[in-house]
């Protein structure tokens, strides 16, 4: 634990200041919708009956990918949901990947 604080420290002295107060507000928008998203979601598979599990699950994928929910469900002794885990994460990354390239090419359309 020490030698990661060591590391975000060693990050956060080469950040130029006027960056991070310009660039501060919209990463914490960004982030704070990510996690009201992520509130969304939890709520309306608690609607639909869904296992709490699953739900922890999908949604640790859709944050960090299938390397950290497959740490979750390791750490919560759920074996069973290692596999959900995996799949959900890439599924993620491959529709993600291509919604990203729809929005550049769409932004650079408009923009340009």
């Amino acid at each position: 634990m020490y030698i990661l604080h060591v590391f975000f420290v060693v990050i956060g002295a080469i950040a130029y200041i006027p960056d991070v107060i310009r660039i501060g507000p919209a990463a914490f928008a960004m982030v704070a919708v990510m996690y009201i998203g992520v509130a969304i979601t939890i709520f309306v598979g608690k609607l639909l009956k869904i296992e709490l599990e699953q739900i922890i699950i999908g949604s640790q994928a859709a944050k960090g990918g299938p390397s950290t929910a497959v740490a979750v469900a390791m750490a919560r002794n759920w074996p069973e949901m290692v596999p959900v885990g995996i799949l959900t994460g890439l599924l993620g990354y491959a529709i993600g990947t291509y919604l990203g390239f729809a929005v550049a090419f769409l932004v650079k359309a408009i923009v340009f």
